[in-house]
C-alpha cells in the first residue's frame, strides 16, 4: 500500500487565501490618506538701478487649476499688475497655511495672488511687491483619487535704463512642501509637490542678458552674481509607499522668511523686459479597489489553494 503524503503548500496557500478574504471584508482596510501641499511666498521684492531707471508698464497674470476626483475646479486666470484667485473644492483648504498634522477631509485648492509695488528708488525702502502661489490636494480616507493643483504667476515688467547700470533684486520668501501617504493603497500611491521660481531680463534686439533661479548653492545665475540664497525656490518632495511614508521641506515662515540678493553685471542703455515666473504645483493619486474587489480576489485565491490541494491528494494515492 502506498503511503498517503500531503503537501504542506497548499494548505499553506489556503489559510493565506482565508485570511485574505476575510480581511479584504473588513470596512477601513482598503484604506489611505494622501497629501500634497506646496506654498511659496515672496515677499518685499525690489526692483532698483544704480543709474537712472524710466518708468514703464508692468503687466500680470495668475492661475490655477485643478481636479478633484475626475472634477475640474473653477479656473482662475486674474489678469493685471495685482490681483488674487482663489479657487477650491471640498471643505478644508485655507490660504497660505501649511498643514503639518493628521488629515481631517477631502479637498483641493490653490491660490495666485500679486500686490505691492516692484520697482523702487532704493532697496532698503518702498513697499516692495507681494507674490503668493499655494497648492494643496488632501485625500481623506477610505477611497482612491487622482488630483492635481497647479497655480502660476507671470509677471512681467518693461523698462529703459537711460545710463550704464546694475540692476539689484533682493527680496525675502518662505516655502512650504508636503508629500504624505499613509494607510494600505494596494494598488500603489504618489503624492508630489514643487515650486519653481525664476526671474529673467532681456534687452531689446539682443535677447537675455540676466537669469538667476535660486539653488540655495553657488550657481543657478548667469549675467550676474548672486549674494544672498539660503535655500532653493526650485524644488520638490516625493512620496511614494504601501505605508506611511512623508517627505517635508520648510524653509522660513512669514514672521522669519530667508533674504536672497543678486545683482546684474553692468547693463547699457536701452529697453529691457523683466519676467518673474513663480509657480507651484501639488499632486496627489492613490489607487484603493473596493473592498468587494479585494474579497473577490481572496475567495479566487481560496479556490485556486483547493483545487492544488486535491491535486496533490490524487497524486500521492
Amino acid at each position: 500500500m502506498k503511503k498517503l503524503s500531503v503537501k504542506s503548500a497548499a494548505p499553506g496557500k489556503l489559510v493565506a487565501g482565508l485570511s485574505f478574504a476575510a480581511m479584504c471584508a473588513l470596512p477601513g482596510v482598503a484604506q489611505a490618506d494622501a497629501l500634497a501641499q506646496s506654498i511659496l511666498h515672496v515677499t518685499d521684492f525690489k526692483l532698483t538701478a544704480s543709474g537712472s531707471i524710466a518708468s514703464g508698464t508692468a503687466s500680470g497674470l495668475g492661475t490655477v487649476s485643478g481636479k478633484l476626483n475626475g472634477v475640474d475646479l473653477v479656473n482662475v486666470n486674474a489678469p493685471g499688475t495685482t490681483y488674487s484667485g482663489t479657487t477650491s473644492a471640498g471643505v478644508g483648504y485655507a490660504v497660505d497655511t501649511p498643514i503639518t498634522g493628521a488629515l481631517s477631509s477631502t479637498f483641493a485648492g490653490g491660490t495666485t495672488s500679486v500686490s505691492g509695488t516692484a520697482v523702487t528708488n532704493s532697496p532698503f525702502f518702498g513697499t516692495g511687491a507681494d507674490a503668493l502661489a499655494d497648492a494643496v490636494v488632501s485625500l481623506v480616507p477610505q477611497g482612491s483619487g487622482n488630483v492635481e493643483t497647479n497655480t502660476g504667476t507671470t509677471f512681467s515688467y518693461e523698462f529703459a535704463l537711460l545710463s550704464d547700470s546694475q540692476i539689484s533684486i533682493v527680496f525675502d520668501a518662505h516655502q512650504f512642501l508636503r508629500a504624505y501617504l499613509a494607510g494600505t493603497p494596494i494598488l500603489g500611491g504618489t503624492s508630489t509637490a514643487n515650486t519653481n521660481w525664476s526671474i529673467t531680463i532681456q534687452k531689446a534686439g539682443v535677447g537675455q542678458v540676466f537669469n538667476w533661479a535660486p539653488n540655495g548653492e553657488s550657481g543657478g545665475i548667469t549675467g550676474g552674481t548672486e549674494t544672498l540664497d539660503p535655500f532653493s525656490l526650485n524644488t520638490g518632495v516625493t512620496a511614494t509607499a504601501n505605508f506611511i511614508n512623508e517627505a517635508t521641506i520648510i524653509n522660513g515662515t512669514d514672521a522669519l522668511p530667508g533674504s536672497f540678493a543678486a545683482v546684474t553685471n553692468f547693463l547699457g542703455s536701452g529697453l529691457y523686459t523683466m519676467t518673474i515666473n513663480h509657480k507651484v504645483d501639488a499632486r496627489a493619486n492613490i489607487e484603493v479597489p473596493e473592498p468587494a474587489t479585494l474579497a473577490l480576489v481572496g475567495l479566487s485565491l481560496v479556490g485556486l489553494a483547493g483545487l492544488g490541494s486535491r491535486r496533490a491528494k490524487r497524486q500521492a494515492a
